[in-house]
């Protein structure tokens, strides 16, 4: 194959094969038929053969039925099918078997193809998916020693989300256990259609978040931890579903004048790990 030349399509060699075929029915039905009657011609009346024979002496041979020619049917009866004929009947059969064949090879090369495309058009479907689609994101955030905590929910994605529904609790957890203590607020978000870029802001305040709750979070004793249960169609007709756990731990700082303790947001699973860098925690 020449470089950069394109194969031949299955459409392309089909016109070829039906000509190929058509040669060999054509050289089929006009080759000539050889004698192959087997008889054998007696040199009396071989008009080539020349000169005097001498007499010979004959013995008496019995009668045997000569053995049906390949001209002859069954029934020892000659067969009158004109060799033109037979040889058409060849042509069309060997015509016919080449048909067939050259049709399984279509069906097969087009069904090979129609999959090929079929993937292909999956695939881009999938990371169009992938990078466009609609992503649905929980925060929440409050300040040291503040009793009003802000939830915030945002679609990151290129394309709205629909039928977005949303459960959330907040509550003050015990540590090391991670056991709750005491359930702050529980309430739900549901929304039909959430468009790129759009976020919901819901502001709640909490009397129980006092001076000595806050000491206590501050000392790890306690922690603030959201629980949420999402869902939503990410905008390609697929359904997300998603149940972050987020812990909220704070660490003193007594040489930051301006905050008490620094606050970090860590995954539930992360969180016995994280206060092993704790020295209050850390394992004898």
């Amino acid at each position: 194959m020449e470089p950069g030349k394109a194969p031949a399509s299955p459409s392309q060699i089909f016109p070829w094969l039906l000509g190929l075929l058509g040669i060999l029915s054509l050289a089929a039905l006009f080759t000539p038929k050889h004698n192959q009657s087997g008889e054998s011609v007696s040199p009396h009346d071989n008009p080539r053969i020349k000169g005097n024979l001498a007499p010979r002496e004959l013995f008496a041979v019995p009668h045997i039925p000569p053995t049906p020619s390949q001209g002859s049917d069954t029934n020892g009866r000659k067969d009158y099918t004109p060799p033109w004929k037979k040889r058409a009947e060849i042509a069309i059969a060997v015509g016919t078997v080449g048909l067939l064949v050259i049709n399984i090879f279509l069906m097969f090369s087009t069904k090979k193809s129609a999959d090929t495309q079929e993937r292909s058009f999956n695939l881009a479907i999938r990371r169009a998916e992938d990078s466009d689609q609609a992503k649905l994101t929980m925060t929440g955030s409050i300040s040291v020693a503040s009793k009003v905590f802000d939830f915030a929910i945002a679609n990151n994605g290129n394309v709205s989300a629909h039928n977005f529904r949303a459960h959330i609790e907040l509550s003050l957890n015990s540590l090391p256990d991670n056991k709750r203590v005491a359930l702050l607020t529980a309430f739900d978000v549901s929304k039909d259609d959430f468009s790129k870029s759009e976020a919901v802001e819901k502001f709640m305040s909490f009397e129980e978040l006092d001076k000595t709750t806050w000491d206590k979070i501050i000392n790890y004793d306690y922690s603030l931890v959201e629980i949420s249960t999402i869902s939503y169609e990410n905008g390609f007709s697929h359904q997300r579903h998603s149940n972050p756990c987020l812990a909220m731990v704070w660490v003193p700082s007594p040489n930051d004048p301006q905050n008490r303790a620094h606050g970090s947001g860590i995954d539930c699973d992360r969180l016995a790990q994280w206060l092993e860098s704790i020295p209050r925690f850390k394992p004898h």
